[in-house]
């Protein structure tokens, strides 16, 4: 009779079968595996903000602009549809839709994707974004501004917000209250 490694033809079938078996059921996991990574939906992860800046250098006067950004913190990209703002609660919020600026070199444009760790920024001169906002909140500008919240939105799922900052609210209150 002959032996291999100390096992005969009929135990060398029963390995082999028992190979095949694991070998199956190997490939079946794999499969599980990978269509459970490929359907699976990571949450987008986008940090936002608006806030006044300076800006300096280049052989220009120093000005100032609202800067809004969005920094992709995910692991997968992130398409932005639009900026807006809410401005109040409930359903007596007011919401704002903010258009993109004009072609400046320093704005990315609306739509815009982000890969991830990517950030899109978008600038307005203070001037001319302030003069909007008295009309725009109306008469009881002071309840809405405390609750003035920047809003990011992507191609599906809600919106990123972030308050505005401090800054922010202090330049369009003394706008209003002119």
């Amino acid at each position: 009779m002959y032996q291999f490694l100390g096992l005969d033809k009929e135990q060398w079938e029963i390995a082999n079968a028992f190979a095949s078996c694991v070998g199956a059921a190997g490939t079946l996991a794999a499969v599980i595996v990978s269509l459970w990574l490929a359907q699976r939906k990571e949450g987008l992860d986008l940090e936002v903000s608006a806030n006044v800046r300076t800006l300096v250098g280049g052989g220009v006067e120093p000005s100032d602009f609202v800067v809004i950004s969005a920094t992709n913190k995910g692991s997968r990209s992130a398409k932005i549809l639009s900026i807006g703002w809410r401005a109040g609660d409930g359903k007596s919020a007011t919401h704002l839709v903010q258009l993109p600026p004009g072609r400046d070199l320093m704005s990315a444009p609306l739509p815009v994707t982000i890969a991830d760790g990517e950030q899109a920024q978008w600038f307005f001169p203070v001037a001319d974004w302030l003069d909007n906002w008295p009309e725009a909140l109306g008469e009881r500008w002071e309840d809405r501004l405390t609750s003035l919240t920047l809003l990011v939105h992507p191609t599906y799922g809600p919106p990123f917000e972030a308050p505005a900052s401090r800054e922010l609210r202090d330049a369009i209150a003394s706008r209003c209250s002119r």
